[in-house]
């Protein structure tokens, strides 16, 4: 194992002095089974993102990029507002199979999208990060996976939460955005 690490680092900073960088956003590890939390040995999501009696998990996705936000007015303060994320979704073999904008909404390859809104929120366990939730299903297309999707958990967040600073009176009207991760489980009536 030492010896591939080496090699790993070697070949980083050859990548380096050749002017070439690599992708850095922030990795977890993927899981993909219908119970997540068990498979892989995480602690259960919070009680209060629970969905109701009558729903499953069906399958889950994790997200990679970023969260937006923009600095706006409010009560003669300034303070950084939410308007979206903008991430890849990806599946057991490591592959884009859709994306997760504003709407919040997840997109499918098959074109199938659900779009929902928040009912639970929780704080991740992970510092700097954006909460954890519970999403209802408000629409969904007419068929292909999202079709059946009753309600999404956000679960074990890294990054994504408002910058620290940067946010004046001055500086309304500007945006910023922070990397983030996230486990996207999606549950359909029983």
């Amino acid at each position: 194992m030492a010896r591939c690490a080496c090699l790993g680092t070697l070949l980083a900073l050859a990548l380096v002095g050749c002017g070439i960088t690599l992708d850095r956003t922030p990795t977890i590890p993927r899981l993909y089974a219908p119970d997540p939390h068990e498979r892989m040995g995480f602690d259960p999501a919070p009680a209060e993102l629970t969905p109701p009696a009558g729903n499953s998990p069906a399958f889950t996705f994790v997200a990679e990029g970023v969260q937006k936000y923009e600095c706006r007015a409010k009560d003669g303060a300034a303070a950084w507002v939410g308007t979206g994320p903008e991430a890849r979704l990806y599946n057991a073999d490591d592959k884009q199979v859709g994306r997760h904008y504003a709407g919040p909404t997840w997109e499918y390859q098959d074109g199938s999208r659900v779009t929902g809104s928040v009912l639970a929120h929780a704080s991740s366990p992970n510092p700097k990060s954006v909460d954890q939730l519970l999403l209802k299903a408000q629409t969904n297309s007419a068929s292909g996976l999202m079709a059946r999707v009753t309600f999404v958990q956000r679960l074990r967040t890294i990054g994504g939460a408002p910058p620290d600073q940067g946010c004046t009176l001055q500086s309304v009207g500007s945006s910023a955005e922070t990397e983030y991760t996230a486990h996207y489980v999606f549950f359909t009536p029983l």
